[in-house]
Formats: structure tokens, sequence, C-alpha cells
């Protein structure tokens, strides 16, 4: 990969990512957030079932 082949696939990650970061935001605005906290006990929960499922 020359350098602006690299230049134009990190121009390309970043527009890809501004646009996720816009509709994250979007959502945030609309009260669709979760509660890290939540989220953090729900990923225990799962990991503890594939643990035990093992």
């Amino acid at each position: 990969m020359n350098l602006l082949q690299s230049k134009n696939s990190t121009d390309l990650l970043a527009t890809e990512l501004r646009g996720k970061i816009d509709i994250a935001v979007a959502q945030l605005d609309r009260g669709e957030g979760l509660d890290g906290e939540s989220v953090i006990a729900n990923l225990r929960a799962k990991l503890q079932v594939a643990r035990e499922a093992r």
C-alpha cells in the first residue's frame, strides 16, 4: 500500500467514525443512552453464563 492509498483508507475510516459518533450523539440526545453500571452488570452475567456452559 502506498502513502496515498494509506491516506485514503485513513480518511474513509475517519469519515465512518464521524458518522457513527453523530448517530450515537443523536441517540443520547433522544435519551436512548444506557447506564454504564447496568451494561457492565449485564456483560458480567453473560460472561458467567458462558463460563458455566463450558
